[in-house]
């Protein structure tokens, strides 16, 4: 009698373990399978977005990850852009031209707004060197419209909203900190399309300086040495 109450016993141990473990692979069944789906799902989305957004890049990457930067007697990039008023602008309607470019992170901030009305008071000499100004950034038509407004600009300030002319000329990139955004920068480009100064990480009032200065040395002829 005691042997068979030791087997019954040893039977029913048995069939609670295989029980238990039955519920455990059920429970692990439910909880993990949608889990680990979930995660190929968001790897998935993951990648396609990778894809998405090098597809949107225009500018080439350098080794370290950065933006290629451009340099002087580079072709500028082409680009067409909407201004403030909602007007297409395109760099190729000023052949014959200079053009000063240059790129400013957001509108109606204080360095934005001090670079801004730095090339405003020189709009006259700009005029006189026959170079037109192009202020670009991402902001909307709407809120470049209501700078414009605000502080009298008077020239087109061009909506980048996906960066893209901006990484094509090398001036989205690392910010430290901030993460990615806009580096302030600047190009003169003269009426063959050539790029013929950049300054990037350039101080808001120093954007038109550079260019009269870049300007200066192609014009100042080369001293003949005398014999």
């Amino acid at each position: 009698m005691e042997t068979a109450a030791k087997a019954l016993a040893s039977s029913d141990n048995v069939r609670l373990l295989t029980v238990g473990l039955a519920a455990l692979l059920a429970a692990w069944l439910v909880l993990y399978q949608p889990f680990a789906l979930g995660e190929k799902t968001t790897a998935g989305s993951a990648t396609k977005s990778d894809s998405d957004k090098a597809a949107e890049g225009s500018g080439s990457k350098s080794k370290g990850g950065e933006m290629k930067k451009l340099s002087v007697g580079d072709k500028a990039p082409a680009f067409t852009l909407l201004d403030q008023s909602g007007k297409k602008v395109s760099l190729s309607s000023f052949k014959g031209k200079k053009v000063l470019v240059y790129f400013y992170p957001r509108a109606n901030t204080p360095g934005c707004t001090k670079q801004a009305c730095s090339v405003r008071d020189s709009s006259k000499e700009l005029t006189s060197k026959n170079i037109v100004t192009l202020g670009i950034s991402p902001d909307k038509p709407e809120k470049q419209k209501k700078f414009d407004d605000k502080y009298t600009l008077g020239f087109p300030l061009l909506s980048d909203p996906d960066h893209k002319v901006a990484a094509a000329y090398g001036a989205w990139g690392s910010r430290g900190i901030l993460g990615s955004g806009i580096i302030r920068s600047s190009f003169l480009i003269n009426e063959k399309g050539k790029i013929v100064q950049v300054s990037y990480k350039v101080k808001p009032k120093e954007t038109v300086p550079n260019a009269f200065e870049a300007l200066m040395k192609q014009t100042t002829p080369a001293t003949i040495p005398t014999l």
